[in-house]
């Protein structure tokens, strides 16, 4: 029995690696099944007593517990507790892919991973060239912007940490030639899809952590990386009309907001949100305001001290479009410590293999820079790609220290 579960656990998890990037609702239940799976491998006091030797684990739990407490002073303790299950939940799914997943099925899961993510690209091309739809893209943005199943900025996230992980394969693997040409071609076709699409977030990302990465590897062959990242941005801009206008716009954004004090505009509405949150947590500060407390407080700062902000509330009364913020309305200066502790113990966790710990700072960084412009750690999409990566490192810093 517990050979089968081992058996099929290995296969859902790589199953879950290629529909990252296609189907969320698909990855959920696989997600659900991993964990149920995970206390039928052994027996209850065995599995409770592995998952509580990994730190990251304890420190996970501890973030659960506030998210309870800071359910009992929310305006409804129904529904913080409904906010703590929906959004909680899910990461559970971390310990379960560490436990369960066999050595053998690591890389493999991280290639049908880039499988999954180049099966998009596929679906993303025929939808620019007017071949066929998703009823996402049609409902949402259109052949100009061809994103086919999520929005364009966790889109852009996908395709960031793709196109970083094959970068680090082509530099630290030693590749037959076959397989050189194919990641070469996955690599181009890749990079022109993210800057295609609209994700801006998503491309400062790659920028960025592809800077980092080569002052990080200070070796010859990351030393390369950074005349990659010039030559791909003025590519993008020069080639691709809407990175292009995009990359104008968010001139034009700041250029209104510092001259003319205009906040009607993509990157205002995250300056209000700044602006805001530092407003409705006067006398707040250590514990926050609670779950779904601060939208009529914001609307009241609006109509009485911020008028200038009214484009933004109806953005804004959704999420406050940055992961760190959103964790101070919340719970205070308390519930942003202790994620930023787990995403500090998360950059910690040993991992000797050096592709492996490359992986684990390409997605900690990407996920890190989007969390000012999304809350990504909250948004379905992101949150099970969070997930799959973590799983995988924390897998294979267990099977390290086992053989230790």
């Amino acid at each position: 029995m517990r050979e089968k579960i081992i058996y099929y656990s290995n296969y859902l998890i790589l199953l879950y690696a290629f529909l990252l990037p296609l189907n969320k609702n698909l990855v959920s239940v696989i997600g659900k099944i991993l964990i149920i799976l995970l206390f039928f491998k052994r027996d209850l006091k065995e599995t409770i007593k592995n998952l509580w030797q990994i730190k990251l684990f304890r420190i996970f739990l501890v973030l659960v517990l506030y998210s309870v407490f800071i359910s009992f002073y929310s305006s409804s303790v129904s529904y913080g507790i409904h906010y703590t299950y929906k959004k909680y939940l899910p990461y559970f799914e971390i310990f379960a892919i560490a436990v369960l997943l066999d050595k053998k099925y690591i890389k493999q899961a991280i290639s049908l991973f880039l499988l999954g993510v180049f099966t998009s690209e596929i679906v993303s091309y025929g939808i620019m060239f007017g071949l066929w739809e998703t009823h996402y893209n049609s409902a949402h943005f259109g052949m100009n912007d061809p994103t086919p199943f999520m929005h364009h900025t966790l889109y852009s996230l996908f395709l960031s940490i793709g196109i970083l992980i094959i970068l680090i394969t082509i530099l630290d693997e030693k590749l037959k030639s076959k397989k050189s040409y194919l990641l070469l071609f996955f690599l181009v076709t890749m990079s022109i899809n993210l800057f295609v699409t609209g994700g801006r977030g998503g491309q400062v990302a790659f920028f960025i952590t592809l800077f980092l990465l080569a002052f990080l590897y200070k070796n010859k062959k990351f030393l390369i990386l950074i005349p990659v990242g010039f030559l791909f941005f003025i590519l993008a801009y020069n080639l691709s009309e809407l990175f292009h206008h995009r990359i104008n716009l968010a001139v034009h954004d700041i250029k209104i907001l510092i001259n003319n004090f205009n906040f009607c505009s993509s990157w205002g509405i995250r300056a209000s949100a700044w602006i805001l949150t530092f407003e409705m947590l006067q006398g707040h500060w250590l514990f926050g305001l609670g779950y779904d407390n601060y939208t009529e407080l914001m609307r009241y700062l609006i109509d009485t001290k911020f008028p200038y902000f009214d484009c933004s509330f109806v953005h804004l009364a959704k999420h406050l479009h940055n992961q760190y913020l959103t964790m101070l309305v919340d719970g205070g200066l308390i519930y942003l410590a202790i994620f930023i502790y787990a995403l500090y113990n998360f950059y910690k966790v040993p991992v000797k293999d050096g592709y492996i710990r490359k992986i684990k700072f390409i997605v900690l960084s990407n996920f890190v820079i989007l969390s000012f412009v999304e809350p990504v750690f909250f948004q379905s999409w992101s949150m099970y790609l969070f997930i799959f990566f973590a799983g995988i490192i924390l897998a294979c810093s267990r099977y390290e220290q086992l053989k230790e």
